[in-house]
């Protein structure tokens, strides 16, 4: 697995800081960093949350990473542009389509997909925040009853 690459981050900069970045086919080491700080931090925000809902935190706290979170997006937004303007490689679409131009790679082979091991280890992901959840708020998924702004009849006589 060679997603985060520390030993290319300094050659990566280097090259950042002249001007002639690298093309990569999947995130360059730095993009690998972010992705990595992004997904901590959204997981520190939620666990944050939950801990203020349940009394354990303070909400400034939570706040901050909050605002933190937005900051690193954006700065990650701001570097997919640049990186796509000194590439001459269109990154917003590879990052929705997951895909890039196998022109510019023809030494590459085609990615798989997901297999066996990894859907089911997205789905255990998934049972067990939710179990967190429930864990925290036990009635995180119960409906919720809308109030009226305008009270009810018996208030309005």
């Amino acid at each position: 697995m060679n997603f985060i690459r520390p030993t290319a981050i300094a050659t990566h900069a280097r090259d950042l800081l002249a001007g002639h970045p690298r093309r990569s086919v999947g995130h360059n080491p730095l993009g690998a960093i972010a992705v990595v700080a992004l997904i901590g931090l959204t997981g520190i925000v939620i666990w944050s949350g939950s801990s203020v809902a349940a009394g354990g935190m303070d909400k400034d706290l939570h706040e901050t990473l909050a605002y933190s979170l937005l900051a690193l997006i954006g700065l990650h937004v701001g570097a997919v542009l640049l990186m796509s303007l000194l590439t001459g490689e269109n990154l917003v679409r590879a990052m929705i389509s997951g895909r890039k131009k196998n022109s510019l790679y023809p030494n590459v082979r085609e990615a798989r997909g997901p297999g066996l091991f990894a859907a089911l280890l997205g789905a255990a992901a998934i049972v067990l925040a939710i179990i967190a959840i429930v864990m925290v708020d036990p009635t995180a998924f119960a409906p919720q009853q809308r109030h009226s702004h305008h009270g009810s009849h018996e208030e309005r006589d």
